[in-house]
């Protein structure tokens, strides 16, 4: 009856193509299939990645999925989700990339995922107005970005430093996933500050500007008319054709020229 409700109610979907409309029901069947409840490992319960392989928690791959989750009306299974994530984000001062079935972390080195919770989180608010989630995950999401911007921009250029989405030999330290979800940070923690009456919001905004115009002057390849994906030590662009590229527009770190 649980699966009946929740996979064939709810949402729907409908297109001109059958097949689509049953690729969306499968698609909520696979969502209520990854719920794992893992407790006292884990603080509620989470989607894994993805059977039969991926049967643990995961940082971007989650952080990616949870907006959608909710969109569909499985904002339960997403707000637990990013609980678990805060959770451990509020232990390592940092997103997590994996943690196994036992709580114990696999990888956190994936700076891009500290940001990146710090807006899934917002769009979780924006899509359920859980005003109880946000008012718990502000304080995290706040740390964290300071705690990222203390230890992974080494240069102070504004850039964080490390491993981001892609993991390619021969890139520079300063990734463009990085640099976007870090411009949608500053963005979401703005927004989360006037949703609960703090302050600081003017100060998040400033960050996001000054962000976006060196963004703008710095990632841009005016030859190629493309955002380079990475930038080196000296400054000098990659472009590794990555599909990560869509970032600046995803984010609206992007003038509307490029």
């Amino acid at each position: 009856a649980l699966y009946r409700e929740r996979i064939l109610g709810g949402v729907k979907f409908e297109c001109s193509d059958p097949a689509m409309n049953d690729a969306f029901l499968c698609a909520k069947a696979n969502v209520m299939m990854s719920v794992m409840d893992l407790r006292p490992n884990y603080p509620a319960p989470f989607l894994a990645a993805g059977f039969p392989i991926y049967t643990w928690l995961f940082g971007c791959d989650s952080l990616h999925s949870t907006p959608g989750l909710a969109a569909a009306g499985f904002d339960e299974a997403a707000r637990g989700t990013l609980e678990c994530l805060l959770h451990f984000a509020a232990e390592h001062k940092q997103g997590a990339h994996e943690v196994a079935s036992n709580g114990r972390l696999l990888g956190w080195d994936h700076i891009q995922e500290t940001p990146q919770l710090v807006s899934a989180c917002w769009k979780h608010y924006q899509w359920t107005g859980d005003q109880s989630f946000v008012k718990a995950a502000y304080p995290v999401c706040r740390e964290i970005i300071a705690h990222a911007l203390a230890t992974a921009d080494q240069d102070h250029d504004g850039y964080l430093e490390g491993p981001g989405l892609m993991e390619q030999a021969g890139m520079g330290p300063e990734r463009i996933d990085s640099v976007c979800q870090l411009y949608a940070a500053y963005e979401s923690l703005a927004a989360m500050a006037e949703a609960l009456g703090e302050s600081g919001a003017e100060e998040f905004r400033r960050r996001a500007v000054e962000l976006k115009q060196s963004f703008n002057r710095d990632w841009w390849n005016p030859v190629e008319k493309m955002w380079a994906c990475s930038l080196r030590t000296d400054g000098s662009q990659t472009m590794d054709n990555f599909w990560a590229v869509v970032f600046p527009q995803q984010t609206g770190i992007a003038e509307p020229e490029k």
